[in-house]
């Protein structure tokens, strides 16, 4: 069994959009059904269940959701989509109706966690919600697979880092991201299953991976990395995670396979006003941790202990990305890669290499 099973079990339904209403009438036969979708997925969601009778359509805009429940009592299902699957789960929870989550993305907006956030009466709110009782994922087109692939490579990465900054003690492996480390890492090393896996299964691995960030397991470095591409590099989502997935494993795997502490100062204030210059507005900047001495020559025995195994497991993941991840940092920033110990709050791989005087 997938590791996201366990969580969501046989809930997660595959087909193509076509195929929703007749599940929908299958599952949940009586009443009518309140609709409820932001204007993303509207079109898509409108044309599907044309034909679909006896059902109140409603576009979500943001406003507030207490409107909603003058919906008649004949509603029976509530179906939600795109960002109004929050509004979706909470109207359905408070109704105690069945809800059914649609996504025609990769991105499981609104599902991660379990809260819901709404507007109600001009106040956000969040609100305890169970999962929904069916999520239907249509086909995820080509694109869409891969940035769902990507953002698993990211994930794995992020993983791996993990374990490694809670072998060498570093800030980023922190005690409370355990529980859910191997959730995570089960889940995001679902990109190295056959090709041709269906959306379902790759929408799972991405909802527990979601699941994961949702409950407190640090992203690590890469995701930092990733953000402040698609800000400063201007690159979209999908290349920011190929690229930087295969910039930043590229730089942990030079590191672990020829690193050493070089030993001398590391003028931590410049490289910090650098940061602050070059990329303003970052929030890394403002919370960078410098480690003592003894800290320090704790780290390096330890790197001296884990790098060999470190190294092995590196070239291992990067064995594993796809072609289309290529092997350069030709879309990145390099001042970006050299500054991610400021920019992400310096408590990764990449500080490490700092305070070892590499970066």
């Amino acid at each position: 069994m997938r590791a996201s099973d366990t969580l969501f079990g046989r809930e997660v339904h595959e087909g193509s959009a076509e195929e929703l209403p007749s599940l929908l009438k299958a599952r949940f036969p009586m009443g009518y059904y309140l609709i409820l979708t932001d204007e993303e997925s509207a079109p898509a969601l409108g044309k599907v269940l044309k034909r679909l009778l006896k059902k109140i359509f409603v576009v979500l805009r943001e406003e507030d959701v207490l409107p909603l429940f003058s919906a008649p009592d004949a509603v029976t299902c509530v179906v939600g989509a795109g960002k109004a699957i929050a509004a979706a789960r909470y109207f359905a929870c408070v109704r105690s109706l069945p809800l059914v989550a649609v996504c025609f993305s990769c991105r499981p907006q609104g599902l991660g966690g379990r809260t819901a956030s709404v507007n109600v009466c001009g106040e956000n709110v969040s609100y305890p919600v169970p999962p929904p009782d069916l999520i239907f994922a249509a086909d995820l087109q080509k694109g869409e697979r891969e940035e769902a692939e990507a953002f698993l490579s990211a994930c794995a990465l992020s993983a791996l880092s993990f374990d490694l900054c809670l072998r060498l003690g570093l800030p980023d492996g922190k005690e409370a991201g355990k529980p859910l480390f191997s959730l995570l890492d089960a889940a995001s090393r679902e990109i190295s299953d056959p090709p041709g896996r269906g959306s379902a299964e790759l929408f799972r691995a991405v909802l527990a991976c979601e699941y994961c960030f949702s409950g407190g397991f640090p992203e690590g470095e890469i995701f930092v990395f990733v953000r402040l591409s698609e800000k400063f590099a201007g690159l979209s989502r999908p290349r920011a995670l190929r690229a930087c997935t295969a910039a930043l494993s590229g730089l942990y795997a030079l590191f672990f396979d020829g690193g050493f502490y070089r030993g001398g100062m590391v003028d931590y204030n410049a490289r910090r006003e650098e940061a602050k210059r070059l990329f303003p507005g970052a929030a890394g900047t403002e919370r960078t941790a410098f480690p003592t001495a003894e800290q320090l020559a704790a780290r390096k025995t330890a790197f001296e202990r884990e790098k060999g195994e470190a190294a092995a497991r590196l070239s291992a993941f990067r064995a594993a990305l796809p072609a289309r991840e290529g092997r350069n940092a030709e879309e990145t920033q390099t001042a970006l890669l050299r500054l991610l110990p400021e920019l992400s709050g310096g408590g990764g791989i990449a500080a490490l290499m700092r305070d070892f005087g590499l970066l």
